[in-house]
């Protein structure tokens, strides 16, 4: 789902994704915080989808323009049972600590929650050996 929000300036190009961690202190007493902030969640990955141009004053990045986002996708790595297009999957990052597997960037992909619901948007069908599970698989997960 797209919706409005301000971004700085140098931020605001399409593609553009970064991860939420807060409301800067300096943000708190701005009249555009809810605008700004409103539909963001901490730790999770956002992508600018398109510059809507309209500036505005901004005490943090001296000026900030109108940006359309939507959560980014997150490439990780299920369980061979849930890689299938469409299903959606509940992730449980578990205390693997096997950070010389070659899913293990995957897995723990900067932006997945514990817990959180994702939709499998694509299957790439890469597998990689998993001690836990077997294999995992390369996938492409949206934020529900």
């Amino acid at each position: 789902m797209r919706f409005p929000s301000l971004c700085g300036i140098a931020e605001a190009n399409s593609g553009y994704t970064f991860r939420f961690i807060g409301i800067p202190n300096v943000c708190h007493e701005c009249g555009y915080r809810d605008t700004c902030f409103g539909r963001l969640k901490p730790g999770r990955l956002y992508r600018v989808v398109s510059v809507r141009g309209k500036r505005f004053p901004c005490r943090l990045h001296g000026e900030a323009v109108l940006v359309e986002l939507e959560e980014a996708s997150i490439e990780s790595a299920v369980t061979i049972k849930q890689a299938i297009r469409d299903a959606v999957v509940t992730i449980r990052l578990e205390g693997c600590g096997e950070k010389l597997c070659p899913a293990f960037d995957l897995c723990y992909a900067e932006g997945l929650e514990d817990g959180a619901k994702y939709k499998v948007a694509e299957v790439y069908g890469e597998r990689f050996p998993c001690r836990y599970y077997g294999f995992k698989v390369k996938v492409l997960l949206k934020p529900i």
